[in-house]
């Protein structure tokens, strides 16, 4: 069974695998590795939680949708029943990794929750101009 869907865009040069499973995006994540501990940034309280495979396994399949960046490559899942803008911000979070330079672990994801914010920020704005037509443009 494949495990993921691999899109490339040619013109920004990166890939991305979409898993069908957050299991095989886990197993993607430590695969050649001896941890078994995942350090997470938590936007919100603004520090690094460490977690055991199982534990993240877990908390993965409550939020319903992770990636991660190695490389140029974003590995991404999400559950179907996520919210568009909380995928896009996790697309948008991955990608600001690209941009240089890197900070260190919790600097880093802290500029990568910039782009996420931003994404999420356009998008909401997009919509209620375009789809709700909620908010009012003098």
């Amino acid at each position: 069974m494949k495990k993921y869907d691999r899109y490339k865009f040619v013109k920004e040069g990166i890939t991305f695998f979409i898993y069908s499973n957050p299991k095989d995006l886990l197993k993607s994540y430590f695969r050649g590795t001896r941890g078994n501990k995942i350090a997470i940034y938590h936007q919100y309280e603004g520090k690094k939680h460490i977690y055991s495979k199982e534990d993240w396994l877990d908390a993965l399949h409550e939020d319903g949708f992770w990636a991660y960046l190695r490389g140029d490559v974003v590995h991404l899942w999400f559950d179907k029943s996520a919210d568009f803008k909380d995928v896009l911000g996790l697309v948008a979070h991955e990608l600001g990794h690209l941009e240089k330079p890197y900070y260190g672990f919790i600097r880093e994801e802290k500029k990568a929750c910039r782009y996420s914010d931003i994404a999420e920020l356009a998008y909401e704005i997009t919509e209620r101009v375009t789809i709700n037509k909620s908010l009012k443009i003098n």
